[in-house]
């Protein structure tokens, strides 16, 4: 029953000829999915009481634009103030796929879910195998020892959970400095893993946000790739932001990033 057949899916844009540019999709058994969906259903209504405002994926009653409203209202208020700050569009290394089990079942414990919900979820990831459909021939079956399947209904819901934590970490880190308005810091937004930061100190901000990212992947495995972390500055002298593009190999925009 927890036998999965993946199947890819090609990312847009993205060469077909590597792996990586495909995005792996669990195909369950229907008892399975069943079971998933009826945990899903469960969790669902507690998520509002359990995750911040911040994140806006998955999370019953809240909308993707609900974020992208308010860090349009940030970067209007950031130009009119003529405030200087970097926007990061942090992009994690297959997020869902390597999610560390024992670490889901610690965060489901400390949010205080009861044994019994744990060890029904967790069921799930008894020793779990899959085949990879391709071409229209099958591979040969092999155990999967961590992630979450993209394609199980429960998948995402326990990832923001997972998630959470660093959030509130970023959320509550005085070293890493947000924009400050009448309403209070604004540091981040989230849409399930992808996560969007506003910093107004970069130089500072920067290495304990990238130690505290470092320090989550160790006992998490979420991995951010510097490489393709979008970056635009905002109001940001020319000396400091040639210093930033020395330090930091993200990927640089002038006028606008894609989130």
């Amino acid at each position: 029953m927890l036998q999965a057949t993946i199947v890819t899916l090609p990312k847009p844009g993205k060469a077909p000829t590597h792996c990586a540019n495909f995005r792996p999709i669990s195909l369950l058994n229907v008892d399975a999915k069943l079971y998933a969906k009826l945990l899903a259903n469960r969790l669902a209504p507690l998520l509002p009481s359990l995750i911040a405002n911040e994140q806006t994926g998955f999370v019953p009653g809240r909308q993707t634009c609900d974020n992208t409203r308010r860090f349009y209202d940030i970067l209007d208020l950031a130009h009119r103030t003529n405030s200087s700050g970097l926007l990061l569009a942090l992009d994690a290394e297959k997020a869902f796929d390597r999610l560390h089990w024992g670490y889901m079942r610690t965060v489901l414990l400390r949010f205080g879910f009861p044994a019994q919900f744990i060890n029904s979820i967790m069921a799930l990831y008894s020793d779990p195998s899959a085949k990879v459909l391709a071409s229209g021939f099958l591979s040969s079956a092999f155990h999967i020892t961590n992630g979450t399947r993209q394609g199980c209904p429960l998948s995402p819901l326990i990832f923001i959970l997972a998630l959470e934590p660093l959030a509130l970490q970023i959320k509550m880190a005085p070293a890493i400095k947000g924009l400050s308005t009448p309403n209070g810091e604004h540091k981040l937004a989230l849409f399930a893993d992808d996560i969007l930061l506003f910093l107004t100190t970069p130089e500072t901000s920067l290495p304990p946000l990238f130690r505290l990212l470092d320090n989550f992947g160790a006992i998490s495995y979420y991995k951010n790739i510097i490489s393709k972390t979008q970056a635009l500055p905002i109001n940001i002298a020319a000396s400091s932001l040639s210093s930033l593009r020395s330090k930091y190999p993200f990927d640089w925009h002038s006028t606008s990033l894609k989130y």
